[in-house]
């Protein structure tokens, strides 16, 4: 019987399962380094019933917060937004224009395909209507460097592994802490996934692997996922635990999403057996999401959670308003094995 709840490091290095340090935060106080506003930005979470969806379980989110009108768009015309490498090319970066009257959203993890290599997006980025911006990438094809100037913005996106790589999660002690990309390790996860699933390919790319997987998967002849009226946001569990969670602002925005999350996440699930996820354990995380907050600045518009034993979370912010969280469960084993 554990007879301090603070004493996150002997329960971590113990035999303490997930399920006891999530309930035992919720006797810890909240962190005194979080601000007042950091912690305001994040509404307070309601979670509905699990559903099944292939080898995965997916819980919806509610919040209380105001709908406002959404002002940017995710669905846009490939021709008014053009995606090219630099003047001077480089793996981590790739230029973006913008000729849509609206302002665009992409979204982190998606996938950008073409160009000199196939890249993957490290974080959400808002693109200014009638903009040129650089968006920060890492490469999910190890094995090219050379072909079409141009790149598109796909509808997948990069597993959990390659996400975690892409923000830098190390452990530190007893806590998890989020970094810079690390490119090397992005090839290691995508060179895993490919062991994993038998799905390799001549230039190691991840793209590639998943037009093999997206095959596979269609044979499973899953039922499209519908959003219940309302939803902003979605946990997905995988084996029986939380593996991640996305809040959007407007529920249209999670409507247009969530089909692609799911069948993101799902090519984590393939290698698993279907393994139930109680809705205690998803109401646990969001709870736990909320007492870490967003206490990190990245700069103006991205906000980070602090260290955590559990939460990584990264936000997308516009003022004092809350555009998308993603964050990940660091103890997930398909996300960082602690």
């Amino acid at each position: 019987m554990m007879t301090n709840n603070n004493d996150w490091a002997t329960m971590l290095k113990g035999n303490t399962s997930i399920d006891e340090v999530i309930a035992a935060a919720h006797a810890a106080p909240a962190k005194t380094k979080n601000t007042k506003a950091a912690l305001a930005l994040l509404p307070a979470m309601h979670v509905g019933r699990g559903t099944r969806y292939g080898n995965l379980t997916w819980f919806p989110i509610f919040t209380d917060s105001a709908v406002t009108d959404r002002s940017y768009v995710t669905n846009f015309d490939a021709n008014l937004v053009k995606l090219a490498e630099l003047d001077q090319a480089s793996v981590g970066t790739v230029q973006i224009q913008n000729d849509c009257k609206d302002r665009v959203i992409l979204f982190e993890g998606t996938l950008l395909e073409g160009g000199w290599q196939h890249r993957a997006l490290t974080r959400t980025v808002l693109v200014n209507a009638n903009g040129v911006t650089d968006l920060p990438v890492v490469c999910v094809e190890q094995g090219r460097w050379g072909g079409t100037h141009v790149q598109r913005v796909g509808n997948r996106q990069a597993p959990a592994k390659v996400r975690s790589a892409m923000r830098g999660m190390a452990k530190n002690g007893s806590k998890f802490n989020q970094a810079f990309a690390d490119q090397g390790r992005v090839w290691d996860e995508v060179s895993k996934y490919a062991m994993a699933n038998d799905a390799h390919n001549g230039t190691q790319s991840y793209v590639e692997m998943r037009g093999q997987l997206d095959a596979e998967m269609a044979k499973l002849d899953l039922e499209p996922v519908t959003p219940i009226y309302g939803q902003r946001g979605v946990i997905v569990a995988i084996d029986g635990y939380p593996v991640a969670l996305e809040l959007f602002d407007h529920p249209d925005t999670l409507a247009e999403r969530l089909q692609g999350i799911l069948d993101g996440f799902q090519v984590d699930a393939m290698a698993k057996p279907f393994r139930e996820t109680p809705g205690q354990r998803a109401r646990d995380f969001a709870m736990r999401i909320e007492q870490v907050g967003l206490a990190a600045r990245i700069d103006e518009q991205h906000l980070r959670s602090e260290p955590d034993e559990i939460v990584a979370s990264e936000a997308l912010v516009e003022g004092d308003h809350l555009l998308h969280l993603a964050t990940l469960n660091a103890k997930h084993e398909l996300v960082l094995a602690a």
